[in-house]
């Protein structure tokens, strides 16, 4: 490959200067090897080493900085894995928010023009793919794990559902109140059991 002008001028640079610096040293002048390894790298537009060495490879990483690479890159995915589920389920709940509430909406299919309590919970989790297919009240009560999420629940009866994402109430209540099914008040959980999606 020839080799570029800007480097072929350094280069005939760099040469010179070992044909002025070689008969130096052979007259006794005080010239070290370093100083003249350096010299020559600097014509090159090298970093001046002084080492004799063009380029030093890097260190190879121990087992430990591997280890911790890996739980770094593996941290990294969860967190952009659970905020794209959180985006995606807001999106989805912002886009049937002021559907009309219809009994037994939602579970034919996940598009209708209108949504039950557990139809409009089961469109949200089925947007973020936490869910194939539209679950009733009783049976969001045993879906996914027990308890609350740090993100979302599900709170679940035998007669009533509804979800809190990132502290904000989606509820076909709600919507009978403020003409939307998000509300900022969560309001009581008592009668109900609390559920979350794995990972959330």
């Amino acid at each position: 490959m020839p080799l570029s002008p800007t480097f072929a001028r350094r280069l005939r640079v760099a040469t010179a200067l070992a044909v002025v610096t070689v008969p130096a040293q052979a007259a006794g002048a005080a010239t070290s090897p370093t100083a003249t390894s350096a010299g020559f790298q600097r014509a090159l537009g090298l970093p001046a080493s002084g080492s004799g060495s063009l380029a030093s490879p890097p260190p190879r990483p121990t087992p430990t900085q591997l280890r911790r690479a890996e739980r770094e890159r593996l941290a990294s995915a969860r967190t952009a894995r659970v905020q794209r589920r959180l985006r995606q389920m807001k999106q989805a709940g912002q886009r049937i928010a002021r559907h009309p509430y219809v009994y037994g909406g939602g579970h034919g299919s996940f598009t209708a023009s209108g949504y039950d309590c557990s139809g409009s919970v089961s469109y949200v989790l089925h947007a973020a793919g936490l869910l194939k297919a539209p679950l009733a009240s009783g049976a969001l009560a045993t879906y996914g794990r027990p308890g609350r999420g740090k993100h979302v629940t599900i709170y679940a009866n035998g007669g009533h559902a509804f979800m809190v994402v990132d502290g904000r109430r989606f509820d076909t209540i709600a919507l009978k109140q403020t003409g939307t099914r998000w509300s900022a008040t969560i309001g009581s959980t008592q009668g109900y059991v609390a559920r979350h999606p794995q990972g959330l």
